[in-house]
C-alpha cells in the first residue's frame, strides 16, 4: 500500500515529516490520500500518530468533492476513529473546523453509540471537544441528538454512564446545558429527571456518580425548586 510503504514508523522518525508530507500533496492526488490514509489509519497502529497528523493537513486541504469524499469516509469510521489514541485528535479538529451540516452528520453517528463510546476515554474526549465549541449551546438539533440518545437509554446503561469515570464526564457537560434555549432546557430536564428516579440499587456509589447527581439536582432546582431530590444529592 502507498502510505503503509510512505508513512511508515522508520521513514517518519528519521526524515522531516513536514517535508515528506508536503512530497505526497504534489505526487499524489488528494482522493487516493483521502481514501488510503484512513484505510491506513484504522487498520494499522504502528502508523496512527503520522497518519492522523498527515490527515489533519488533507482535511484543510481539500474541497468541493473531495472534501465531500473526506467527509463521507471519516463518517463511516467514526467510531474506530474516535476511540483510537492518535485518530481521536482528527476527529476533534474536524469537529472543530467543519461545516454545521458536518458537525451534526458526525455527532449523530457519534451518538448512536453513546455508551460504548463514552466508555472509552479517547472517545471522551471527542465528546468533550465537542461540548466545549463555542456555538455548541446555539446548535440546538445537534446538541439535541446527544441529549436525546442519553434520554433514551434504558436504567442499566444510563446508570453505568452515570457511574463510569470518563462516561460521567460527558453527562455532567449535558446537564450543563440548562440555560441554552427553551428546547434544550427542556432536553437537560427530561435527562435529569430520568438520573433522578435512577434505583440507588443501580448506582455506584463513586466520585463519578455523585457528581452526576450534583449536576442533575441543580439542573431539576433550576426548573422546580421544589422537585423531591431522590438521591439526596
Amino acid at each position: 500500500m502507498l502510505l503503509n510503504s510512505l508513512l511508515n514508523k522508520k521513514l517518519m522518525d528519521s526524515a522531516r515529516e513536514e517535508e515528506l508530507t508536503k512530497h505526497l500533496f504534489n505526487i499524489v492526488s488528494t482522493e487516493i490520500l483521502c481514501e488510503h490514509g484512513i484505510e491506513c489509519l484504522t487498520s494499522n497502529r504502528e502508523y496512527a500518530r503520522h497518519v492522523s497528523g498527515f490527515l489533519i493537513e488533507l482535511y484543510g486541504r481539500a474541497s468541493g468533492k473531495f472534501l465531500r469524499d473526506i467527509e463521507d469516509l471519516l463518517i463511516e469510521n467514526a467510531m474506530g476513529l474516535a476511540v483510537g489514541a492518535y485518530s481521536n485528535y482528527l476527529l476533534q479538529h474536524v469537529l472543530r473546523k467543519c461545516s454545521p451540516e458536518m458537525k451534526k452528520r458526525l455527532v449523530e453517528k457519534l451518538s448512536q453509540d453513546i455508551v460504548c463510546l463514552c466508555a472509552d476515554q479517547q472517545g471522551v474526549s471527542v465528546m468533550q471537544c465537542y461540548f466545549k465549541l463555542p456555538d455548541a449551546s446555539l446548535d440546538t438539533e445537534t446538541m439535541s441528538l446527544v441529549l436525546d440518545s442519553l434520554i433514551g437509554l434504558n436504567d442499566d446503561r444510563l446508570s453505568a454512564m452515570v457511574s463510569g469515570t470518563h462516561s460521567s464526564t460527558v453527562i455532567c457537560e449535558a446537564l450543563k446545558k440548562r440555560q441554552c434555549s427553551h428546547e434544550l432546557n427542556a432536553k437537560v430536564c427530561a435527562l435529569a429527571l430520568r438520573i433522578n428516579q435512577l434505583p440507588e440499587v443501580a448506582l455506584q456509589e463513586n466520585e463519578s456518580s455523585s457528581a452526576v447527581l450534583r449536576f442533575a439536582a441543580r439542573a431539576l432546582r433550576f426548573v422546580n425548586p421544589n422537585i423531591p431530590n431522590l438521591h439526596n444529592n
